[in-house]
């Protein structure tokens, strides 16, 4: 199919003969299937087995760079996400001024975008004031009206909340980034 360009193109862009053809290209390249994990899958959907019978499970992935570990993940996300929550969290290499809770504030923010803040608030009652140490948007809390203890508990809170709707997929990629809060 060719269409006569206007006097406009014709004038910035000479014909060069040829014509062009879009029809039969993909707008997004087609993924190449994932070979040599089965294993791994086999265990995380074991795992994700018995988090939809409610036994909470984790599991550490780890490994050289550029061997996989993040496309396991997102394959293993892709497949459970009909039935799982899926929340990714990032750390970040920020040398050594690394963000407190970097990884975790992402999975509590996209936990409550799927729950509402309204209902999270509900749900938590004056542990929302303590996570709003986290996420202003929900709650702003100065931090001397809450102690690390209480946050963690909140998290803990909004995770189990969050647990009672749908079984929860949390991923932390590049842990070995986290700063010490992450890791307590």
């Amino acid at each position: 199919m060719s269409s006569a360009p206007s006097p406009q193109t014709e004038a910035t862009h000479p014909h060069v003969g040829g014509e062009w053809d879009d029809e039969s290209m993909s707008l997004s390249a087609a993924s190449a299937a994932m070979v040599g994990r089965e294993a791994e899958s086999t265990v995380l959907r074991g795992l994700f087995d018995r988090v939809v019978e409610g036994v909470p499970r984790a599991a550490l992935i780890e490994g050289e760079a550029g061997i996989g570990k993040s496309r396991l993940l997102r394959e293993f996300g892709s497949e459970v996400v009909d039935r799982a929550d899926v929340h990714v969290g990032w750390c970040l290499d920020l040398g050594e001024s690394r963000t407190p809770f970097g990884p975790i504030t992402g999975i509590l923010r996209s936990i409550v975008a799927l729950m509402g803040a309204d209902r999270v608030r509900d749900e938590l009652g004056v542990g929302a004031e303590a996570l709003g140490m986290l996420l202003p948007e929900l709650t702003p809390t100065d931090r001397s009206q809450t102690s690390p203890d209480r946050l963690r508990d909140a998290i803990a809170s909004l995770i189990e909340a969050a647990a009672e709707l749908a079984p929860q997929v949390l991923v932390v990629e590049d842990l070995h980034w986290a700063d010490e809060s992450t890791l307590a």
